[in-house]
């Protein structure tokens, strides 16, 4: 007796029943396959089970209310699906994430640029708020020194003119004096007058210091009133 079995390739094979349980190479993929059992004839009971075949090769015969189901391989124990049952569930439809259409941006507005405000011109504008060059000429304090120093610049000529009449004073008093025929008279006259000039420079000079102005005049007339008192004592003891 022969036993037949299909390989996983497709290929029949057929083998003798003295190989059941033992291993075979299938010639058409090489494969090793398993020698299902012989199987018994089928008697009227089992003519209407369902004839499903193992990955090993072994051909198993099952009951039709095992559709769908699983049984465990006699010859390989590993676990077959019995055809012909309910179909499988169909997988549930997931929802597909739809994206978002890119948002289109706005277009850009141009904005309108106003133009520049024209240059202050030189008659107007700019030129008007400048504060007038004169007025913080104006504006500023009397400084009271400038105002000595203008005072003593005008009254300088009077000054002067005072200072020529007691000079020429003094010069016809020192002649008269020493023309005179007392000698004793004459000199103390030149002495006196000596003595007048000298204090009227040192008055002048110091009044004037005093005032923040310095005359020139004050030292001549202080010399000529030395000069005048030296002639009178020398005239006194030239007469005694």
């Amino acid at each position: 007796m022969s036993i037949e079995f299909g390989c996983q390739c497709g290929k029949r094979l057929k083998v003798s029943a003295d190989l059941a349980g033992k291993q075979v190479r299938c010639p058409g993929c090489s494969a090793v396959l398993a020698v299902p059992q012989q199987q018994p004839a089928a008697d009227a009971s089992s003519a209407d089970r369902m004839v499903i075949s193992c990955q090993c090769g072994q051909q198993l015969r099952v009951k039709p209310e095992l559709a769908g189901k699983r049984v465990r391989c006699s010859a390989c124990q590993q676990p077959v699906l019995v055809p012909g049952g309910a179909a499988p569930q169909a997988a549930p439809i997931q929802a597909v994430p739809v994206q978002p259409a890119p948002l289109q941006a706005a277009p850009i507005q141009a904005v309108p640029v106003q133009a520049a405000a024209p240059a202050a011109q030189a008659d107007g504008g700019l030129w008007d708020d400048l504060p007038d060059a004169n007025a913080g000429q104006q504006a500023l304090p009397a400084n009271p020194a400038m105002m000595n120093m203008a005072g003593a610049q005008a009254a300088e000529p009077s000054s002067s003119e005072a200072t020529n009449r007691l000079l020429a004073q003094a010069a016809g008093d020192v002649a008269s004096s020493g023309g005179g025929g007392g000698g004793g008279s004459g000199g103390m006259g030149q002495v006196g007058v000596g003595i007048l000039m000298m204090l009227g420079a040192v008055v002048w000079f110091v009044v004037g210091l005093f005032n923040g102005i310095i005359f020139f005049y004050p030292p001549i007339l202080l010399i000529l009133g030395l000069v005048s008192m030296i002639k009178g004592f020398v005239q006194m003891a030239s007469k005694h």
